[in-house]
């Protein structure tokens, strides 16, 4: 031992002091001393030590003497993977693994090989292979050391994918300051489930069904509520148009039949009355369909027409396909109906009129066409023919209107009207 060492445990500093012993491997024919009544062991003058054993004297002269043999360099003899050989002498050999770019990384396994991974290590001692111990760990797998086993193999089962590096260390039993060691880089390589861009786009993946289901629920959500509301103002417009029929209409009615009316009187009775039984049928939401829209229609043909005497040719879509039309719209496509109509009749002198509906898409085409004298489209005629209130109709409904008209020609009107969406 060196003498230095003596005075951190005499200190209390350290709890040991690193020491080189001596055997039978070193030259000694008996490691049993004697000594119990005379001296077991004396110093020389020259600074040799004596010491007494049951066959003969044992002589060291502490000037010859190393008190830090170096360890020996460890080696790594080989590399299975699942009992095949894929590293040998510094060599990767097989199809298990293929050599990376990377000049760290000895060799990389292919997705799905590190299932059982055995390192093969040895250390050679020729001196006194006894005092040799060796210790391994594999960084990135374990942090503490393991002392080798005597077949001096270190076995290691469902590596993760990544970086590791296989070390050991060969620890010499004297006062060796520092172990030697040797490591041997490697990968293993993930399958692709196992990458980040994988782990990422799952994750956007998940996050883009939560939002989707987000979404479609907040969509559910407020078609719900959206349908409630048009359920309660549906009744509401039914209790409406009932009072409206069954107070306002049975009073109109009693007074057009009234006997101590003139005639004049009970005609604009009567004319109150079929206005507020249009009222009510714009309010009623029985009649919010394409179908109910259709009949009215044909009915005000009938009346216009039928009291004017023209010829009517009705080309109206059969059968006319289902869908919802909402009370503004039905309200404004009847008066918008009505105008055109009342224009024919007073200011076109046409004998024939063609009525044509059309569904296609989301539009209500309506069409009223006349074979009367027609006019001028840049000078429309004095008294007017109510086209700027047929747009401004169209234009709350967000529809639109067309005019053609040529001298001698007659008039074509033509509405494109949205329909609501299911």
């Amino acid at each position: 031992m060196n003498r230095h060492d003596l005075n951190p445990v005499a200190d209390g500093l350290a709890s040991s002091v690193p020491l080189v012993s001596y055997g039978k491997s070193d030259g000694m024919l008996e490691s049993e001393t004697n000594g119990e009544s005379c001296p077991s062991g004396c110093k020389a003058s020259d600074g040799r030590l004596y010491f007494p054993t049951q066959n003969g004297v044992v002589v060291v002269d502490p000037k010859s003497i190393s008190l830090a043999p170096s360890s020996p360099a460890p080696v790594i003899d080989e590399v299975l993977a699942d009992g095949d050989r894929i590293f040998l002498e510094g060599v990767a050999a097989t199809n298990h693994v293929h050599v990376p770019i990377d000049a760290n990384v000895s060799f990389e396994f292919l997705p799905g090989r590190a299932r059982s991974v055995d390192f093969h290590f040895s250390a050679i001692a020729v001196s006194d292979p006894d005092r040799v111990r060796l210790e391994y760990r594999l960084e990135g797998f374990e942090r503490a050391w393991r002392a080798g086993r005597d077949d001096r193999v270190a076995s290691y089962t469902n590596l993760k994918p990544g970086n590791y590096r296989f070390i050991v260390r060969a620890l010499s039993m004297g006062m060796a300051q520092k172990p030697t060691e040797t490591s041997l880089a490697f990968r293993v390589a993930p399958h692709f489930w196992q990458t980040v861009p994988f782990y990422l786009l799952c994750g956007v993946g998940v996050a883009g069904v939560g939002a989707g289901l987000l979404t479609y629920r907040l969509h559910l959500q407020r078609r719900i509520h959206t349908l409630e509301q048009r359920n309660a103002l549906d009744l509401e417009r039914t209790r409406i148009a009932r009072d409206m029929h069954d107070q306002l209409g049975a009073k109109l009615s009693k007074m057009a039949l009234g006997s101590d009316r003139s005639p004049g009187a009970q005609k604009e009775v009567r004319e109150t009355l079929r206005e507020l039984r249009e009222l009510i049928w714009s309010v009623n939401p029985k009649n919010d369909t394409l179908s109910g829209l259709a009949e009215f229609l044909v009915k005000e043909v009938q009346h216009y027409l039928g009291a004017a005497g023209l010829a009517l040719d009705l080309d109206f879509q059969n059968p006319v396909p289902e869908g919802r039309v909402t009370s503004a719209t039905r309200h404004q496509v009847a008066g918008a109906f009505q105008e055109a109509l009342r224009n024919v009749v007073q200011h076109s002198k046409a004998t024939e009129v063609r009525v044509s509906l059309r569904v296609g898409g989301s539009f209500l085409r309506l069409e009223i066409a006349d074979d009367g004298h027609g006019f001028v489209m840049d000078r429309p005629p004095a008294h007017g023919t109510g086209l700027s209130n047929l747009r401004h109709r169209m234009q709350e409904i967000r529809g639109e209107c067309f005019l053609n008209s040529q001298p001698g020609k007659g008039t074509r009107v033509e509405f494109l009207i949205p329909l609501q969406r299911p």
